[in-house]
């Protein structure tokens, strides 16, 4: 997004090499922080977040936070062109200067967060027509901040829900010398009311708070394995989160290790590739993106994580996504997954190949200056094809409105068990959403 004053969200398409164009973009209907200064290392990343941007695959939903009118935009993606946005609706987020948002398929529910002088968590019940407040969600957090905020410390970083829809985590940057305000992911737990239907969910009243004694300011959220929540911490290097719950009670279990990476200066996102089975990590001061080996804590240990490699890309990359889509390398794709990554001092995207060695910048696309793009924009998603690498689904169903139709009712029953239950829904969720209509193309959301 452009996060302007008005906002925009820039769409562009990746072709099957990889490469990307610009195709346009949509007004939010709401404010950005507006006209950034100063140099790019400074003034960029005015949110100080991760996942301000979101899109889920399943439903094609696009969720867009504008910070300057503390607003959500809520888009509906297009079936037959991915690059046709249609505004929903815009909503208030109910709290000061919103910077991170994350949805559930499973729950049909819409978090987001805002770090200003009003600060907490603010949900929605997502439908197709519009989002509807969850009031009984409403959770403050009781930061003393300032709209704009002034940070990194002592800020809401990111929001993300657990790979079940059991709980809410947000990423709290602790403040510098002050031992009762230290980093922290905040776990908020989600129980259901199996009694009826539909179930009824609720969030937890207070969260379970575990500090990064050894970090300071955990950052972005990415969920490595279903138990392990991995947060960037620009002060450190890493901090993992390990989450679990007993039974038969359901009593969460928590442990945090902080893992220095060492050459790093601001390690800030993080994305996991299912294809490579590495996380990798952006960090604008030193130019670079690192791709890092992360293995989940055993019975008798800790979680750990190393560097594989770090690939100095020339710029200052900033928000990073990735495809998650399981290319056969070829001689035009040689690739197993591609990285985009925000370039703001250069007003660019580039486009990286993952799973070849080290990961390596092949393209970069320069935004025209009537995109909006400036050294202030943030924020990135990506929306794939339903059909990626030449992979067709449902190609034994040739007639569409059949296809439609067997389409819908596995979506139908596959949600109606994400309703019922909270495991079986995440464990579906991921295939859901490449059932409606076969085409080779991909598109990306900035």
């Amino acid at each position: 997004m452009t996060n302007g004053a008005p906002n925009y969200v820039l769409v562009s398409r990746v072709n099957s090499s990889g490469y990307l164009s610009y195709v346009g973009r949509y007004a939010t209907g709401g404010n950005g922080v507006g006209e950034v200064s100063g140099s790019c290392l400074t003034a960029a990343d005015p949110l100080l977040s991760q996942g301000s941007v979101r899109v889920s695959e399943c439903s094609r939903y696009l969720f867009v936070v504008n910070a300057g009118s503390n607003t959500l935009s809520f888009f509906r993606i297009g079936i037959d062109d991915p690059t046709e946005l249609k505004l929903v609706g815009v909503y208030d987020t109910g709290y000061d200067f919103p910077t991170s948002v994350s949805y559930s398929p499973q729950l049909r529910i819409a978090c987001v967060i805002g770090t200003g002088a009003k600060n907490g968590l603010r949900c929605f019940q997502v439908w197709k027509s519009g989002l509807l407040l969850l009031p009984d969600w409403d959770r403050p957090t009781g930061l003393t901040q300032t709209t704009p905020p002034v940070g990194p410390p002592n800020t809401l970083s990111d929001v993300i829900f657990s790979q079940k829809s059991d709980a809410v985590y947000v990423s709290v940057k602790g403040l510098p010398g002050n031992a009762a305000h230290p980093g922290a992911l905040n776990i908020y737990a989600i129980s259901s009311s199996r009694c009826g239907s539909p179930v009824k969910w609720s969030l937890a009243a207070t969260p379970v708070v575990v500090a990064a004694t050894s970090g300071l300011l955990p950052f972005s959220l990415t969920l490595v394995y279903p138990d392990l929540v991995l947060a960037t911490d620009p002060a450190v290097g890493l901090d993992l989160f390990t989450v679990r719950r007993t039974r038969p009670t359901g009593d969460l279990v928590t442990s945090v290790v902080t893992v220095p990476l060492a050459g790093q200066q601001a390690t800030c996102w993080s994305v996991y590739s299912k294809p490579t089975g590495y996380v990798y990590v952006s960090d604008p001061n030193n130019g670079t993106i690192s791709e890092i080996d992360v293995t989940p804590a055993r019975w008798d240990g800790q979680p750990t994580a190393s560097i594989v490699a770090v690939s100095p890309i020339g710029n200052a990359a900033f928000d990073i996504v990735n495809t998650n889509q399981r290319f056969t390398p070829s001689a035009t794709a040689p690739f197993a997954d591609l990285l985009f990554a925000v370039l703001p001092c250069v007003r660019s995207i580039g486009v990286l190949a993952l799973g070849s060695g080290a990961p390596t910048l092949f393209d970069v696309l320069t935004l025209p200056s009537e995109s909006g793009f400036s050294i202030g924009s943030q924020g990135i998603a990506f929306m794939p094809a339903d059909s990626a690498a030449g992979v067709q689904y449902w190609d034994h169903v040739t007639h569409p409105v059949a296809r439609d139709m067997w389409s819908l009712l596995l979506r139908w029953f596959v949600e109606e068990i994400g309703r019922r239950t909270l495991g079986l829904g995440g464990f579906f969720g991921s295939c859901i959403e490449v059932l409606r209509d076969p085409r080779v193309m991909i598109d990306i959301v900035m």
